[in-house]
């Protein structure tokens, strides 16, 4: 429980390596110590949980950097739905890619193979949706204080 920082999640990360494990069985039985390759299995899934919430979180934070308030939800707030309007302005090869990265989470190889295009288009649209999100929002932002 101490490594998967025990709540609802991690219960769900538990089950998830167990579901695995079960799906795996026959390499997981000839592992040399099955119940620490589960335990390893289900600390995995938890911090690729944590990594991809620390990202969502960070996409927030770089976009709204200065627009938010110390503990003022409706700043927050507002400055989400900036966000979102701006990533609805972006091309749709770019948008699906930023939402699938970091929004949703999935790593390279996945939002590749969802995409079904090579993980070297996912880094390209990634950088250009970025680089699209910061002049919109700072064009927004220094559109309303004229």
């Amino acid at each position: 429980m101490a490594v998967l920082r025990w709540d609802s999640d991690a219960g769900d990360a538990l089950q998830e390596a167990l579901l695995q494990a079960y799906e795996r069985w026959e390499m997981v039985s000839a592992a040399n110590n099955p119940i620490a390759y589960v335990f390893g299995m289900a600390r995995n899934i938890r911090l690729s949980e944590l990594r991809r919430d620390q990202r969502r979180n960070e996409v927030l934070t770089e976009f709204t950097t200065g627009e938010v308030g110390q503990g003022d939800f409706t700043d927050l707030v507002v400055a989400a739905d900036q966000l979102w309007d701006a990533v609805r302005q972006l091309p749709c090869a770019i948008r699906e890619v930023f939402v699938l990265r970091d929004v949703a989470g999935f790593s390279e190889s996945e939002a590749a193979e969802v995409l079904q295009v090579a993980g070297s288009t996912v880094r390209g649209h990634l950088c250009r949706a970025r680089a699209a999100l910061r002049k919109l929002l700072t064009d927004q932002r220094q559109g309303g204080r004229r």
